[in-house]
Order: structure tokens, then sequence, then C-alpha cells
């Protein structure tokens, strides 16, 4: 193979290991959205499996048929996506005995949920390049970019929403959701970059 031949082959090979290869920017936004993603989907879920406990409860959907019903399915589904989040979230007593209501499956099945959509999360972002392991635990933990923002913005809007007059819902813990929206998503998204990476191997 002449010199320009060789050229060629060399240019091409660093086109694709350029390809490969992210910049940092760029798994920060892809994690920004994935992150913004996994937040709408958790809660998303949380509320599908309340919801299905509440029908399947004995009070059924009577609590929530009251003009002001709304504002108390809100607090529910509110309480108990941020209740998934171990450490977040320590609902008021009236809110813990209207859940107590609905307690027909155990709790840690909404903390699964939620690490469950983390950890698939993570593994997403680490899939999308070929990454060693620990570089793959990186990027999965990048979800946390966009999962905390969305999640302590999320405690503000339900505020907004839920009107219990002077009563504070969620914004009265508002330290321990901020630090758990981001150590939670940062570990299971971690685990799953791991596991995306180990098993890409």
């Amino acid at each position: 193979m002449g010199s320009s031949g060789t050229v060629v082959l060399s240019i091409c090979m660093w086109r694709d290991r350029l390809a490969a290869t992210s910049h940092p920017g760029d798994s920060l936004r892809h994690g920004f959205l994935a992150g913004v993603g996994a937040g709408a989907l958790a809660f998303a879920l949380t509320a599908l499996v309340r919801l299905f406990e509440i029908a399947r409860s004995t009070a059924g959907f009577r609590l929530y048929l009251r003009p002001d019903g709304l504002d108390g399915t809100l607090v529910v589904l509110g309480g108990t996506f941020y209740g998934a989040h171990p450490g977040a979230y320590d609902a008021p007593v009236w809110l813990r005995v209207v859940l107590q209501r609905y307690d027909t499956l155990p709790e840690v099945v909404y903390v699964a949920t939620v690490a469950s959509v983390l950890a698939a999360t993570g593994w997403w972002l680490a899939a999308r390049f070929e990454s060693e392991t620990i570089d793959g635990a990186v990027r999965g933990a990048t979800v946390t970019v966009g999962y905390a923002p969305a999640v302590v913005l999320g405690a503000f809007v339900f505020e907004m929403l839920v009107d219990l007059g002077p009563m504070t819902v969620f914004l009265d813990q508002l330290l321990p959701i901020a630090l758990a929206s981001a150590l939670v998503p940062a570990v299971a998204g971690a685990v799953g970059g791991l596991l995306a990476a180990w098993l890409h191997r």
C-alpha cells in the first residue's frame, strides 16, 4: 500500500474513532434529556401503581369524587413518588393515614419502580457508546443532570397546584428531596451504566 493509501486509512480510522467517542458536553446533554424523561416516566409508573391500589381498596375513589378531590389526588400521587426515593420525603401524619387505606403493596415496590427506571436509563446512556466499566458508570450517572432539577421543580409545581391553604406538603422538605433526587439517580444510573459496559465488553 502506498503512502497515500496509508494516509487515507489513517484518516478513516481516526474518523471512526472520533465518531465512537462523545464529547463531554454531548454526554451531559444526553444525560439531561434522559434524566427529565426518566423523571416523567418514574412519576407516571408510580402514579399508575398507586391508582391501581386505590381502585382495589375498599374505599376506592370515593375520597376523590368531591369538588376538591383533585387536590387530594395530586397530594397522594406526589407523596407516593417522593416517598419512593429513600430519605427524600417523610409524609405528614394526615397523608400517611390516607396512604394506609391503600396499603395493599409493600412500599418497596415503589422504590424498586423508580430504581428500575433510573438503572434502565443509565444502561441506555452507557450502551450508546462502547465504554470501559468506569466510563460506563460515569455515563449512566449523568442521568442525575436532568433528573434532579426535574424532581425539585416538580415539588414547586405540586405545591402551586395543590390548594391546602397555608399548609405546605413538599416544600418544607425541599432539602432532603433535592439531596435524594441527586443521590438516587447517581447510584442507580451508575449501576445501570456499569452493567451495560460490562455486558458489552
